[in-house]
């Protein structure tokens, strides 16, 4: 194991999630998984010059944010000595405290910073919001706009029973799909994941452009399912390049995670490509979609699909 995991001091996370969870106590709440990773990302984040709890509290950005497996394992732990027990909520698991934990003493300023964010944190507000602000801090603006405008809009869409979208709704989605595009990291270091989103974007605006509504059902499968593995793909990226140092370890099986995904996507996208063209010749004279293997995309999808 790294040996930055022997200066992770594991009484201070567990003091950390023992003061959320009484201070959400005595408010008449809960906390909630999201409380104690969110809370503790913001204590970071304001006091980013104090040893302790630089090397403590250790994160990378994923799928829902800043999230932490120290400070997962330690409400966990928590949970096991039975000083903490799982509630069940309308807005999903909670922890109650129990009184007889002892816990050890945080520093004044650790305590003076906690309690700071504690006043202005809501533990009723809904977690989308919650959410929504760490999000403000996130490396990139892709990640905002894709997980709280594309993305619902996905979802939406998904839950919907006829799979047949109105033209306003259709340029609605293509705005928003044209607008995560151009918020696309532009650092050079999602290359391949940017290639493969513009090709999405291309063939995505092809389907509603060129076929008919008795398409739509299959088509919008297609759409939706490539739009959800999009975010998950572009977050296995994201925690290789965002995290600190505790998980260094874990990067190489994080790039091999990252490659397998981004394959997987790329052979879903030529699926939809496919089944695009193939859809299209039944009934109509369109442009070829079908990338040739020595076209910008083509060279791409086959060096995703070789690797």
């Amino acid at each position: 194991m790294p040996e930055f995991e022997d200066l992770v001091d594991e009484d201070l996370i567990l003091d950390l999630i023992y003061n959320i969870s009484k201070a959400a106590s005595e408010e008449g709440a809960y906390a909630g998984e999201m409380d104690y990773q969110k809370i503790l990302y913001l204590l970071k984040k304001r006091l980013s010059d104090d040893p302790e709890i630089n090397r403590s509290l250790q994160f990378y950005w994923y799928l829902h944010g800043p999230y932490s497996t120290l400070i997962a394992d330690g409400v966990q732990t928590l949970v096991q000595n039975n000083d903490l027990k799982t509630s069940d909520q309308s807005k999903g698991k909670g922890y109650v405290l129990n009184d007889d934990y002892s816990q050890s003493k945080l520093n004044n300023t650790i305590i003076n910073e906690f309690n700071n964010i504690i006043e202005d944190y809501n533990f009723f507000e809904p977690r989308e919001e919650i959410l929504k602000n760490i999000y403000s801090n996130a490396p990139y603006k892709f990640q905002r706009y894709y997980k709280f405008e594309f993305k619902p809009l996905i979802e939406d869409i998904e839950e919907e029973s006829s799979f047949v979208l109105s033209e306003g709704r259709k340029r609605k989605l293509m705005n928003k799909m044209m607008m995560a595009e151009g918020k696309l990291p532009k650092n050079n270091k999602f290359p391949k994941f940017n290639q493969v989103f513009s090709r999405f974007v291309t063939l995505s605006d092809t389907f509603f452009e060129n076929l008919e509504t008795k398409d739509y059902p299959e088509g919008l499968d297609h759409l939706c399912d490539i739009s959800k593995e999009m975010w998950s793909v572009f977050c296995n990226r994201l925690r290789i390049l965002e995290h600190d140092p505790y998980y260094d370890h874990q990067v190489e099986k994080w790039e091999r995670i990252y490659k397998r995904s981004l394959k997987t996507l790329s052979e879903k996208i030529g699926n939809f490509e496919m089944f695009i063209s193939e859809s299209a010749e039944n009934y109509q004279d369109i442009e070829e979609t079908r990338s040739d293997e020595d076209s910008p995309w083509g060279t791409v999808a086959q060096s995703l699909i070789s690797e």
